[in-house]
């Protein structure tokens, strides 16, 4: 189906008035939903602003990805869509260039031409297996990308969804075994990439043979002159190494029917690989109608983010432009191998707005990147805000007294604000938040301290939300201007419905006043499964369609979530990435003789591990002697240098070198802080089982002034924090 003007006038029409439908004051709350409880669960709880129904469209033509960009053509075909620096003499320039969103669609279906007349006219690829076709014949096959954020990324999306074909991620942190895994399990013939990314894939080939890998598609540009040698040892691996903009230009001499595949609500839209706790990856099944689904939450919740507006304009989807008559514009900066950044691109896809991409990947031009493109709104991670905290209390810290006055005034009286504004307006133009209205976050949660800081100092909002892979990103969230820094997450969104579960083991009982358990989900923004891992599937997913998150959790007067726990033994760093502490404790433990017992622990506010270890007394004392020329004879000595932070430093350094050298660890598995003893785990603290097994929640509770002390001291490892 094809869109007409006509046909996105009346979507506009019925978009301008859900705020109507689900008003303000009750959609950011939840009410349990009356006799729906059963034992050992809680009530279902319900957005309040639709008790009656779950929500899964805005409108009936809007299905696929492919209707909502043919609506953003339709209303915004001449105005900018995606954008970048240019580089000139291998320096980012000091503006953005969009393509329009006429430009887009003409280069995202010449690609998705060009690159199934590529990989379907492979000698190498298999035209007999049959998971490569549709039931029509109509191609089918796994497209790969494996690049930090750019235009070329996100038109490989586009060229997917709209062809009907469903692709995945790839990304540094999953390391060489897993990229191998996803490749074989989806039998993937192409992979497009940045040009870094290369010599990876090349060496999986090379190793493993990946037998259905045969084409690769450089993002960048590939000259004769400089990668001559890439292509001839590509060829010799049976690798096909092209550039991006040729397969654009066989796909304008090959164009293919613009209906020749469109994809139906059921088409699978991506398998989003998990980074993975135990085991391989798992791949989350998303089709287009479960995406649709999580967007059309945003719809409805998020508020447009410009300044000084009333409740009209917050929802007005009329309009892309600002109070001063500018496009909107955002900066598309969290991965979009993640389905967070995924879901907002396509949200602000949809409101035709102007989306950039960073010039480097990372933070390292964040900063410079936001001060050229003065954005209206910012999705970060809290690793990055923290950094802008302290910016911002170090700016606060040199003000004059007036200043510093009015700063110390305005958390408590809107009165002082104006003065304050001077005093910081140079800061804000530093960070390129001139045109910010309000902030979000991912990854994991955030200091309510920090939020409530970074809200009141900068006057803007900032919006606390969940989801996870599994429910296409955000599921629940709180009004960014409302009270969402006393540690909520948002009530559900009209979406999706949830319950608590008991977890015993954990004294948690949804009975509880108020309830408190694993937290569940449900409704049609809920995943499919996991790809061809039924074991996994069935383990989390019900066959009444209830996911369980593994998140303890429970809930506020409003009926908005509060996470309080994990239900099994990993955790999420602030950055994102989860953690297995059995593995890191394993291989610090195997790789230091001078260990005998760890215990590792991360907080999903901070960003790096922390740990209690044992030392072995007689290895320790070596240790001293060698390194820092101290000789102990008395082990009733040992707890002063045990306490040391010159010696904890000198030897945390030779732990994480051992560690680090076997291979088997990410930087982001790497301890920061230790504190040290001779046995600190017991049998008789309960901490450990008769077979010496940790027990982790009692580990937990047993350290938790030690683990406050050390993240409180802060890392031990200088690298930490460094963006």
């Amino acid at each position: 189906m094809f869109l007409t003007k006509e046909d996105s006038l009346e979507i506009l029409r019925v978009c301008n008035s859900l705020h109507k439908k689900y008003p303000q004051e009750k959609k950011f709350r939840s009410v349990a939903i009356p006799g729906t409880q059963e034992a050992g669960f809680s009530p279902i709880y319900r957005n309040e602003a639709s008790t009656d129904e779950l929500i899964n469209l805005v409108h009936p033509k809007l299905q696929t990805f492919h209707d909502f960009f043919q609506h953003s053509l339709n209303l915004y075909g001449d105005e900018y869509c995606y954008g970048y620096r240019p580089i000139v003499d291998g320096e980012a320039q000091d503006y953005f260039h969009y393509l329009t969103y006429k430009e887009v669609e003409i280069r995202k279906d010449n690609f998705a031409s060009g690159l199934i007349n590529l990989v379907f006219n492979h000698p190498n690829f298999d035209k007999n297996d049959k998971e490569f076709y549709y039931e029509d014949g109509k191609p089918n096959f796994m497209v790969s990308l494996f690049s930090g954020n750019r235009i070329e990324w996100k038109l490989t999306d586009m060229a997917t969804s709209d062809y009907s074909l469903p692709n995945t991620a790839l990304y540094d942190t999953l390391g060489p075994d897993a990229s191998r895994y996803i490749l074989e399990l989806t039998k993937s013939p192409v992979v497009v990439l940045s040009k870094d990314k290369i010599s990876k894939i090349l060496k999986l080939k090379k190793e493993f043979g990946l037998k259905n890998l045969h084409i690769l598609i450089s993002m960048d540009e590939l000259t004769f002159e400089n990668d001559f040698g890439l292509i001839q040892y590509s060829d010799s691996l049976g690798i096909q190494l092209i550039d991006f903009s040729k397969v654009e230009t066989l796909g304008e001499i090959n164009q293919l029917p613009k209906d020749f595949n469109l994809p139906k609500p059921s088409t699978i839209y991506t398998i989003s690989f998990t980074s993975g706790t135990t085991g391989p990856p798992k791949g989350v099944l998303i089709d287009h109608r479960i995406a649709i689904s999580g967007i059309t939450a945003t719809f409805i919740h998020f508020k447009k983010p410009i300044n000084n507006i009333d409740e009209e304009t917050y929802y007005n989807f009329a309009s892309n432009i600002d109070n001063n008559g500018k496009q909107i514009r955002a900066l598309s900066y969290l991965p979009l191998a993640h389905i967070y950044e995924r879901m907002l691109i396509n949200w602000a896809t949809f409101r035709g707005f102007a989306i950039a991409f960073p010039s480097k990947p990372g933070t390292a031009s964040l900063f410079e990147d936001l001060r050229v493109l003065q954005p209206h709104y910012f999705t970060g991670v809290p690793r990055v805000y923290s950094r802008i905290e302290t910016s911002i209390k170090a700016h606060i810290s040199s003000l004059n007294p007036i200043g510093k006055k009015a700063f110390e005034l305005s958390m408590t009286s809107n009165t002082w604000y104006n003065i304050l504004v001077g005093q910081l307006s140079k800061l804000k133009e530093q960070l390129g938040f001139q045109n910010v209205h309000y902030c979000t976050s991912a990854s994991a949660p955030m200091s309510p301290h920090s939020i409530k800081f970074l809200k009141d100092s900068l006057h803007i909002g900032f919006e606390n939300s969940y989801g996870l892979t599994e429910s296409f990103a955000v599921m629940s969230c709180d009004d960014p201007f409302g009270d969402a820094y006393m540690g909520n997450v948002g009530p559900p969104c009209v979406s999706t419905e949830m319950r608590l579960k008991d977890v015993e083991a954990m004294g948690y009982s949804a009975s509880d006043d108020p309830p408190r358990g694993e937290l569940q989900l449900r409704g049609p923004q809920i995943y499919l499964g996991y790809y061809k891992n039924t074991k996994s599937t069935k383990e989390v997913l019900g066959e009444d369609g209830w996911f369980s998150t593994g998140d303890i959790a429970t809930f506020d007067s409003n009926g908005r979530i509060i996470v309080i726990d994990r239900v099994k033994n990993f955790f999420k760093l602030s950055q994102g990435e989860y953690i297995t502490p059995e593995k890191v404790e394993n291989t610090y433990l195997t790789s230091n003789q001078l260990l005998t017992q760890m215990f590792v622990h991360g907080d999903s506010m901070k960003n790096y591990l922390v740990g209690v270890a044992g030392v072995e007394p007689e290895s320790f004392k070596k240790f001293l002697k060698e390194n820092l020329d101290v000789e102990v004879i008395d082990n009733n000595h040992l707890r002063v240098h045990l306490e040391d932070p010159r010696v904890r430093k000198s030897i945390l350094a030779l732990l994480n070198t051992n560690a680090m050298n076997k291979g088997v660890l990410q930087g982001f598995e790497k301890l920061h802080n230790l504190y040290l003893d001779i046995e600190p785990l017991k049998v008789e603290d309960e901490v450990l089982t008769p077979t010496f097994k940790l027990k982790r929640v009692q580990a937990v509770r047993k350290f938790k002034q030690v683990l406050d002390n050390l993240y409180h001291e802060g890392s031990l490892v200088d690298s930490v924090g460094k963006l």
